[in-house]
């Protein structure tokens, strides 16, 4: 018995410590989630036609730095229909998983044979018989998808989407894709034959009555006004993107809190609509602070602003501010300024602005004390068109110059500004565009108002008389699937102010025309309005040409914690300023190289740039390049630093 009891104990020893060995490999193998992913490959087994940072983006294991073995089941039929979905019908998807198990390390094999590529041979389009053949023709010529292409779902989802749109913005409100057979794929041979099912495009609708109702009226706003909002007539043929265009117009009121356009009734194939509007506060005073950049120079400071919603009626909007600007001892302003906005002055595309502003202005060798007003109408054309916004701007300043070094003396200045802007903008977003193109044309002249009154009567002010052409181009390209991780930014400007005809009363363009180059917001590796050919870069030049390609990127786009607001750029910034156009040479050209830092906060991103004088035309000979100089001097005479707010463009 106590042998018997001796051999159990001698088993339970040995079998403590094997349980033990049983349990750490257990763990180890059936809770591979503690493993960290080492390698994640794919192997294309006959083609490599489809890139892998596109097959990455399509699995759920590259999000995990830990292997966990329930994802990969997903992330196979995850990449059969990504393969599918592209025109890979046939595709096979296959895995292997290795384990390091000293490393604690796994890798991860996707094997995937392609197999026959589809093509799209035929498309058909069912539900269409009763649309209008002009529409019909013009479907016709959308390109989205077409014949002999592969086969893509995402474009055929755009190319079908495209085609709804255009319905509904052509009568037929109710049209859509039916929802258990909208695509039917068939393949014969290496094509695919595609049918899309539309419903519901049968009848033709129109816009009815417009009832426009607003919740607890205080301020007797009328709704005359709002109607203005509306983007279409009553009998007109429906149009989605019209009832979408009216339901922002409104929205876009200052005293408009929030608008809600819906439909209230269908009577045969007439659309009554009615429009739900709330109130916000007429009157705010709100103190501010800001910080700018003004001719190349950063400002840092403050005001106060009243602003009146509900002006007078009529829909127009008062705004009086008081501010100041900083930018050193003797660079800054302070100015008083009262703006009153019409909207809807002659049709709801257009709205005519007036400012009126009284200040003090403080610039390294002059200063200015001016009252000026400003007259603008801004007219919006359509977005089918290549420039769809128009302004017409008159500029009236009366100034009292004062110079404050060498011979020049104060001069006192009345000069008037009339131009008119052609402006293309197709871009995503007005404070940081990740996408699109802007475009703008600007063609001027000063000096004729003074022209025809100051030479009336006996007086001390003086005028310039100039003609001013200009263009600004701005392009930006995404290049992640995140919008704004990855973007490249471009711009291109070129403007001339030519003077014209002489008197008695007519002074040389003043520094206020004119342009400026280097600082935050041009060529960065020269310091603020400190580049250009002319005896006195202070008071600019009259033509300018100037250019920048940057990369943008967010640094930590994955990021929860306050990193994820911090980005950097490298740029190349080129141009300079010449006294004028006849002075134009291609190799006084300026070129700077470097890099800089963002974080953004509630009112855009403030960024730092660090920018070397890759080229500086202004130097001597055999130091004009960056390489031909010592580090010494590369370290304080060709490198600056800017500061600014907001993307430099």
């Amino acid at each position: 018995m106590a042998k018997r009891h001796k051999n159990v104990k001698q088993m339970m020893v040995l079998l403590i410590p094997f349980t033990f060995l049983l349990i750490f490999i257990f763990n180890r193998t059936a809770f591979p989630q503690n493993y960290k992913i080492d390698k994640i490959n794919f192997i294309h087994k006959d083609k490599n036609t489809i890139d892998d940072s596109e097959l990455e983006n399509a699995v759920s294991v590259t999000k995990s730095k830990y292997f966990y073995p329930d994802v990969l089941p997903g992330d196979v039929i995850s990449l059969r229909n990504f393969c599918f979905d592209n025109g890979y019908f046939e595709a096979v998807v296959d895995k292997n998983v290795s384990y390091n198990v000293p490393d604690s390390t796994v890798s991860i094999d996707f094997i995937i044979t392609e197999n026959q590529h589809y093509r799209i041979g035929q498309i058909n389009r069912t539900g269409l018989d009763n649309v209008l053949d002009s529409l019909k023709k013009m479907i016709d010529t959308m390109k989205t998808v077409q014949y002999n292409n592969y086969y893509s779902k995402a474009l055929m989802i755009n190319y079908s989407n495209g085609i709804v749109d255009f319905l509904q913005n052509s009568g037929y409100m109710t049209a859509t894709i039916k929802n258990d057979s909208g695509f039917i794929l068939r393949k014969q041979d290496t094509t695919v034959l595609l049918t899309i099912n539309f419903t519901n495009a049968d009848t033709l609708y129109k816009f009815g009555k417009t009832e426009i109702v607003i919740d607890s009226n205080i301020y007797d706003v009328s709704t005359d006004i709002l109607r203005k909002g509306l983007a279409y007539d009553e009998g007109e043929v429906y149009s989605k993107r019209k009832r979408l265009d009216t339901d922002k117009n409104i929205s876009q009121m200052p005293i408009i809190r929030s608008a809600r356009i819906r439909t209230v009734s269908i009577v045969g194939t007439t659309v009554n609509l009615r429009i739900d509007c709330r109130l916000s506060r007429k009157h705010e005073l709100t103190p501010f602070v800001e910080g700018t950049n003004i001719n190349n120079y950063f400002y840092a400071g403050g005001g106060l602003q009243y602003t009146n919603k509900y002006f007078w009626g009529g829909g127009r909007i008062f705004t009086s501010e008081i501010h100041s600007l900083y930018h050193s001892m003797n660079v800054d302003l302070a100015e008083f300024v009262n703006q009153v906005t019409q909207p809807y002055f002659i049709n709801n595309k257009s709205s005519l602005n007036d400012k009126f502003s009284l200040g003090y202005y403080s610039l390294v060798g002059y200063y200015d004390y001016y009252l000026g007003n400003i007259t603008s109408l801004r007219y919006y054309i359509a977005d089918y068109t290549f420039y769809n916004k128009a302004t017409v701007d008159l500029n009236e300043e009366l100034l009292k110059i004062v110079y404050n070094f060498g011979n020049l003396q104060t001069i006192n200045l009345y000069n008037s500004f009339l131009s008119i802007t052609f402006i293309h903008d197709n871009t995503n977003n007005a404070v940081a565009p990740s996408r699109g193109y802007y475009h703008s044309i600007t063609v001027g002249e000063g000096g004729i108002l003074p022209q025809m009154i100051l030479n009336s009567f006996t007086n001390n002010f003086s005028y310039s008389k100039f003609i001013k052409l200009s263009t600004s181009n701005r392009y930006y390209i995404n290049l992640s699937n995140t919008e704004g991780e990855n973007v490249i930014a471009s711009k291109f400007i070129v403007a001339d102010n030519i003077s014209r005809g002489g008197g008695t009363k007519v002074v040389p363009i003043q520094p206020i025309y004119r342009y400026f180059s280097g600082g935050s917001n041009s060529l960065r590796g020269w310091y603020a309005n400190a580049n250009g050919f002319m005896n006195e870069k202070r008071f600019g030049g009259n033509f300018w040409l100037e250019g920048s390609v940057e990369f943008r990127k967010r640094l930590f786009p994955g990021s929860s914690s306050f990193t994820k607001n911090i980005s950097s750029v490298i740029f190349a910034d080129y141009g300079n300023v010449w006294e004028t156009h006849t002075d134009f040479r291609i190799d006084q050209i300026a070129f700077a190289l470097g890099f800089g830092l963002r974080y953004k906060i509630f009112f855009g991103p403030v960024r730092v740039d660090v920018g070397f004088k890759m080229y500086d035309p202004l130097d001597v000979t055999g130091k004009r390049w960056l390489y031909e100089n010592d580090f010494k001097t590369i370290f304080t005479n060709k490198l600056a630093v800017n500061f600014g707010i907001g993307e430099a463009f």
